[in-house]
């Protein structure tokens, strides 16, 4: 990947991505990148550049556009966080990315 795939998927994250925690089932929490889009082609870049999943949304009425949502978990994440934090700008991100960077392997 280059530093313009990079730019472009931190614009993303800041834009409509989430930097998270979170438990399935009885797992400890794992840091989840994900990005939400009703443009295949967006999602469809992230999981050839990154890897991880495409699920798709549910549609709750006829009338709502396909949307699906690209993923990745667990040191995956951590690892595009990683390439991607020194281009995100939204502050909350950052700050949330920061600390699961820093954070997160410790416990």
């Amino acid at each position: 990947m280059n530093r313009d795939d990079l730019i472009y998927t931190a614009a993303l994250v800041d834009g409509e991505g989430s930097v998270m925690l979170t438990k399935c089932g009885d797992e400890w929490r794992h840091p989840v990148l994900s990005i939400p889009s009703t443009t295949y082609t967006f999602m469809d870049f992230l999981k050839g550049t990154f890897g991880g999943c495409i699920c798709v949304k549910k549609k709750y009425k006829a009338h709502h556009s396909d949307a699906w949502t690209w993923y990745v978990t667990h040191d995956a994440a951590l690892q595009i966080l990683e390439l991607i934090v020194p281009f995100m700008k939204e502050p909350k991100k950052v700050k949330r990315t920061w600390l699961l960077l820093g954070e997160y392997k410790k416990f």
